[in-house]
């Protein structure tokens, strides 16, 4: 069966719900988490190219250390999620305009460079080693855990988009996690979550694509971030 959104008008009536539908929770999140601790002072970062991982993957592995999976230089198809949510993060920093950003092309070269001196060397070592090179304060390590795209038409839907992702930045001087920005949502109607109620009248009622819900989630993390011009 098809799944349509509730009409405009009808959005009014709904608002009396919205005190019982905010003690009953949203089951999407947002968040995103500076550490309070850090000294916290980035003017040019660099960029690693995105990754597509199970959080579960990254959870195991840090330990205190940065996590970087998988090879940094593979060839990764245009269109393939880590590469999109990786193109709205950058689009998303020129538009703000408060930092000099190194490129993921030029940023894997540089980590491929300073990860090939020692197979000893941990991970927060090589990424100091290639901040020192590239001249940078931070460095973004970007995952993308989840990305189903929206089965169905705008108005009218068998399955929503669904998206998760997660963005790392540390500094470039010791490897130490500056801050954290993690998205996780599925699209919900207004009848299932009217949490949803400020996006709903943002997208026009519309179900939105797996790459217009990360455009959106892109958004609201970027808020945070801890940026210096």
């Amino acid at each position: 069966m098809h799944r349509s959104t509730i009409p405009e008008r009808l959005a009014h009536i709904l608002i009396a719900s919205i005190t019982v539908l905010l003690i009953a929770g949203c089951t999407s999140s947002r968040t995103s988490v500076p550490d309070s601790g850090a000294d916290i002072t980035v003017r040019r970062i660099a960029v690693l190219p995105f990754q597509q991982t199970s959080p579960s993957e990254v959870a195991v592995r840090m330990g205190g250390e940065p996590v970087i999976l998988g090879e940094i230089g593979t060839d990764r198809p245009d269109g393939s999620p880590e590469r999109i949510t990786e193109r709205i993060f950058l689009e998303r920093q020129k538009a703000l305009g408060q930092i000099q950003v190194v490129y993921p092309d030029r940023a894997g070269a540089a980590y491929l460079n300073a990860a090939s001196g020692s197979f000893k060397m941990k991970t927060s070592e090589i990424l100091r080693k290639m901040g020192s090179d590239l001249e940078t304060d931070g460095i973004i390590v970007g995952y993308v855990y989840r990305w189903r795209e929206r089965k169905g038409l705008a108005y009218s839907v068998e399955k929503p988009a669904s998206v998760a992702f997660d963005i790392h930045l540390y500094r470039a001087s010791d490897g130490v996690l500056l801050w954290r920005g993690l998205f996780d949502q599925t699209q919900e109607s207004l009848m299932e979550n009217m949490l949803q109620l400020p996006f709903f009248f943002k997208e026009k009622g519309r179900w939105i694509t797996a790459e217009e819900l990360t455009a959106a989630g892109m958004e609201e993390v970027c808020k945070t971030f801890p940026a210096k011009p």
